[in-house]
């Protein structure tokens, strides 16, 4: 979500920050399930706590989840933001937005 407004209860929601990031990348923060508030305890591994307190989503964490999750699979192969145990395949982890991102309507 972008703004706290679309929180919604019991649901896994991350909070966009546009914290100097380039443009159409965000900084991705927990919020807790059953109150619009961040969330403040670090039970993921995929997560870190940043200097200012806010528990957020590491993609190299999150990466080294999966290929852990998936080790008996065997190796994964790495092209740039993918990785993937499946030969010829490249696979993206991505979290789908509730709302339309103004930035990107002009590419719909």
């Amino acid at each position: 979500m972008i703004i706290w407004g679309d929180w919604k209860a019991g649901m896994r929601i991350l909070l966009m920050l546009n914290d100097n990031t380039p443009p159409q990348q965000y900084l991705l923060q927990f919020c807790r399930q059953d109150t619009p508030e961040p969330e403040t305890s670090m039970y993921e591994n995929a997560f870190v706590r940043k200097d200012s307190g806010q528990i957020l989503v590491s993609a190299k964490r999150w990466k080294q989840d999966i290929e852990y999750r998936y080790k008996h699979v065997g190796e994964a192969t790495k092209n740039g933001p993918s990785d993937s145990f499946l030969a010829n395949w490249d696979i993206v982890q991505a979290f789908p937005v509730c709302n339309p991102l103004p930035e990107i309507q002009h590419w719909i």
